[in-house]
């Protein structure tokens, strides 16, 4: 059987794994139509960095951050613009004064802290 690119033939070990634990028949029907592991898109994974561990743990959204961790191994790069390349709208003075005024600074900084802006 010819070997296509990009494919990666079964071991007869990963054999004996598909029958032992059940699933010989998708590898059965991959190894015909394919004659192998078909290779799967490469995604661009970003790796979570301690820092954005603990805003998960703060902010409450630690058990979605873990999640995309273990089935992708950090944070899947969907965008065509790097998250370096989106503009942030800063507040302006008259934003912060308004703040002041009618009793919501503590949530704008909160907010500018987390985001950098609007």
């Amino acid at each position: 059987m010819v070997h296509n690119p990009g494919v990666e033939v079964f071991t007869p070990e990963e054999f004996w794994w598909g029958v032992r634990d059940g699933y010989a028949g998708e590898m059965i029907s991959a190894f015909l139509r394919h004659g192998g592991l078909p290779a799967v898109d490469q995604v661009d994974v970003s790796p979570f960095t301690p820092q954005e561990v603990w805003w998960s743990i703060r902010d409450g959204y630690f058990g979605d951050m873990l999640a995309q961790a273990t089935k992708n191994g950090g944070l899947v790069e969907y965008v065509d613009t790097p998250v370096n390349d989106i503009a942030t709208a800063s507040f302006l003075p008259e934003e912060w004064y308004n703040s002041v005024k009618d009793g919501y600074a503590s949530d704008m900084i909160s907010h500018y802290f987390k985001h950098g802006g609007l």
